[in-house]
């Protein structure tokens, strides 16, 4: 995996590794992105969804715009299968306003590519990411306890767990307990 810097441009990444590669979203990812926004089995543990068309062009315009945003804090990126060059998921670094040493990362991939160990390579990206690019001392995760993929997901990227946060987060089936995952800059990590 290496970082590659677009345009000479420090604030803009395209982190590779051998499937799969990142970079910032562009207003033409929508209809791609929306395959995998709209899909109820895809956002059940999230937040969000499943979106309308709107929804989702509101999303990637906000991310679109936050890429050229100074400082940056928000790093929305599109999953991009390195073989056929399709766009098969999100993927998200957010530092803390409040704690500029410190992000959540958040991932999500269409149904179709699942179980293939594509989001344990995301979180390795965003780590590297962090770590070496952005000089992070800490990143964050958190997940459903009922989702066994991401906690997989998660373990399998060196992330640890370092508690139950009760009544957590607000989604549209009610308020949910979340797993809290962190690893540190000084952490073993494992590489893609």
């Amino acid at each position: 995996m290496h970082i590659q810097y677009l345009d000479d441009t420090p604030d803009v990444v395209s982190l590779r590794s051998t499937s799969l590669y990142l970079r910032d979203f562009e207003l033409a990812d929508w209809p791609a992105v929306h395959h995998y926004a709209m899909d109820a089995e895809v956002t059940r543990f999230m937040a969000w969804g499943p979106n309308t068309a709107e929804q989702t062009l509101t999303f990637i315009t906000h991310a679109v715009k936050n890429a050229h945003t100074t400082p940056r804090l928000s790093y929305d990126l599109a999953v991009i299968h390195a073989a056929t060059h399709s766009l098969i998921g999100g993927a998200g670094l957010y530092i803390r306003q409040d704690r500029r040493f410190e992000a959540e990362i958040g991932y999500c991939l269409q149904k179709e590519v699942w179980g293939r160990g594509y989001g344990a390579e995301i979180a390795r990206l965003l780590v590297r990411l962090g770590f070496d690019h952005l000089h992070l001392h800490r990143l964050i995760a958190t997940c459903d306890p009922e989702n066994i993929g991401s906690v997989r997901v998660l373990e399998k990227a060196g992330f640890q767990r370092e508690g139950l946060m009760r009544s957590h987060l607000k989604t549209r089936s009610g308020w949910r307990n979340s797993y809290l995952y962190a690893i540190v800059v000084t952490d073993p990590r494992l590489m893609c």
